[in-house]
């Protein structure tokens, strides 16, 4: 992983890619081949690979969907519901599943309607200690995090401080240890370093997956959700995203009941207040269909002449402007007697980069959509 870890910080993406690859065929002496079934699926994430990284995650575990919703529960819009419910709140918390660049874009969504009700400060899982100061730099980097390092979590990163939110870190620093050290630390950090700090602060916290949870889970962890709400006396409002539905759906919807209440079905039942169902994910020339719809962005072929014809390559499009450390805006992978992936970008100015197993930049090329 350190070699691993080494290639993504310095944005040698594709030769990330491809040791995950190797390790995923064939693990190391003793290590277990479902930890690398994740890393690949992050891998295929960060390369703008979103059904490869489903497939690379469900090959280790297997997604099991909610079933049968109940007669007394309709769907609502997702974000306008939560909104709604979070104008009482002082803290609203939203998880992920750390491979699917789908929920970051919801997340995006969101992030942008909690503003215009006032809150301030968005505290990401992934954050590193320097986050802040990194910040002052206008654009999303490499070293604000590991999981930010993925395109469409940097762009909620470039949103988010567009519209003025302050970024916090928060968690565990010293290592994971426990799950009981690492959840309650990261509610100490939320504790101090926001809630105690503004007395009046309203924060969006956005986690990976049971860091959401307000009650134990089967095992009997307790979660930072439910510690963070036990440390203030805050109720949080937790939503779930990470769960697939086996029922139709009219889009991103949440479930309420006949009374009014939320509904949260399956094993998050009682365990968050909201829980979110996304359509299955759709393609077109092998990129998502929500990068259209929910971000506006638009399919740009990649110049020809750009393109070697004999071996795997990175196009990478960096918006024009941002540091050498930025995030990528969006990035494929493009193999010789393969389909050409577009880019999926917005109108623009940016810098696109070709990029080698190696890291090693092929060719450069400025771009402007209009």
């Amino acid at each position: 992983m350190t070699r691993l870890n080494t290639a993504w910080d310095s944005g040698h993406y594709l030769s990330a890619l491809a040791q995950a690859e190797a390790a995923f065929r064939e693990p190391p002496p003793g290590q277990d081949r479902d930890f690398f079934a994740q890393v690949l699926a992050w891998a295929r994430s960060y390369v703008g690979d979103t059904q490869g990284a489903r497939e690379a995650f469900g090959s280790a575990f297997p997604a099991s969907p909610v079933t049968g919703i109940p007669k007394d529960v309709r769907q609502e819009e997702a974000v306008g519901a939560i909104v709604r419910a979070a104008r009482e709140r002082r803290v609203v918390i939203l998880n992920e599943a750390h491979h699917v660049p789908m929920h970051r874009a919801f997340a995006l969504r969101l992030a942008l309607a909690l503003r215009e009700e006032g809150f301030a400060y968005f505290a990401a899982e992934t954050f590193l200690p320097g986050v802040a100061e990194l910040a002052r730099k206008g654009y999303p980097s490499l070293g604000m995090g590991h999981y930010s390092k993925e395109p469409v979590f940097g762009d909620l990163i470039r949103n988010a401080m567009r519209v003025g939110y302050r970024l916090v870190p928060y968690e565990q620093e010293e290592g994971y240890t426990t799950v009981a050290a690492r959840e309650q630390r990261q509610a100490i950090n939320l504790m101090q370093r926001v809630l105690q700090r503004d007395p009046s602060a309203k924060v969006f916290v956005y986690a990976g997956f049971d860091h959401v949870l307000e009650r134990p889970d089967r095992a009997g962890n307790v979660w930072m959700a439910q510690r963070l709400r036990e440390l203030t006396g805050i109720d949080p409002l937790t939503i779930d995203q990470t769960r697939q539905a086996a029922f139709p759906l009219t889009g991103s919807v949440v479930l309420r009941s006949a009374d009014g209440s939320f509904r949260a079905l399956g094993e998050h039942t009682g365990k968050v207040d909201v829980q979110v169902f996304h359509p299955p994910e759709t393609y077109a020339n092998g990129r998502p269909v929500w990068l259209r719809d929910w971000l506006g962005r638009r399919p740009v072929e990649v110049p020809p002449d750009v393109i070697p014809g004999d071996q795997r390559v990175l196009v990478q499009a960096l918006v024009a402007g941002e540091g050498s450390d930025a995030v990528p805006y969006d990035q494929v992978v493009l193999e010789p007697g393969r389909e050409t992936r577009r880019l999926m970008l917005e109108p623009g100015r940016y810098e696109l980069a070709v990029q080698d197993e190696s890291g090693r930049v092929l060719a450069r090329r400025s771009l402007e959509v209009r």
